[in-house]
């Protein structure tokens, strides 16, 4: 199975909501090759960030994703998104500094998508779709709530 030093793919396909329900979440060879993508500019995260980084959600197949509640156009059910944490640092201290790397780094350029803190799961969300907006956003309540722009 596919890694990169420090991530490996079995990471980015594990969902607590598929073993439970005993749901393959297996990726289509589109959303494998999205996947590879995602662990790549994952290493570029963690040289800017603050050493190890947990991954808490990565790939949902189709069924998965409706279960957990995501949208349909989910960069989760393509293989462009995860959630993680760096194991080291609180979750507001960390977003920050990486809010301000991804923008602002003199040598790494990471186009990412989206990166969003949210709060209330203890988790930053980062997408790596290729339309690349560069949006630093905060969720600043559970699933569902407002988001914000800018990291609270």
């Amino acid at each position: 199975m596919f890694s990169t030093e420090h991530f490996r793919m079995a990471e980015f396909l594990h969902s607590d909501t598929a073993v439970r329900l005993k749901i393959a979440n297996h990726p289509t060879a589109e959303h494998e090759k999205n996947l590879r993508r995602t662990m790549g500019f994952m290493e570029q995260v963690r040289e800017l960030g603050h050493g190890p980084i947990i991954i808490t959600s990565g790939y949902r197949n189709p069924e998965v994703n409706r279960l957990v509640g995501g949208v349909p156009d989910s960069d989760h059910a393509l293989g462009h998104a995860c959630d993680f944490y760096f194991k080291k640092w609180p979750i507001r201290f960390a977003a920050r500094e990486l809010a301000t790397a991804l923008v602002g780094h003199p040598t790494i350029q990471i186009p990412f998508d989206q990166f969003i803190l949210e709060q209330d799961r203890g988790v930053m969300h980062i997408s790596f779709h290729p339309r690349a907006r560069k949006q630093i956003l905060t969720q600043l309540g559970g699933p569902g709530s407002k988001i914000v722009k800018g990291i609270r």
